[in-house]
């Protein structure tokens, strides 16, 4: 295998690593920005139900 081809491959599998970490981190995110809607529409449910009272 030639010294160019190995460098083009290890350079594939770190972008890999890095995209992979990506992807770990954006679900992270993805999570979190769904339990914080959940979270406001629930207090937002709570608030106009004070407010019909």
């Amino acid at each position: 295998m030639s010294v160019r081809l190995k460098e083009q491959l290890l350079n594939e599998r770190e972008r890999t690593r890095q995209l992979e970490r990506e992807v770990v981190e954006l679900r992270r995110a993805n999570e979190i920005l769904r339990a914080a809607s959940i979270f406001f529409a629930t207090e937002l449910d709570g608030q106009s139900a004070k407010r019909s009272k």
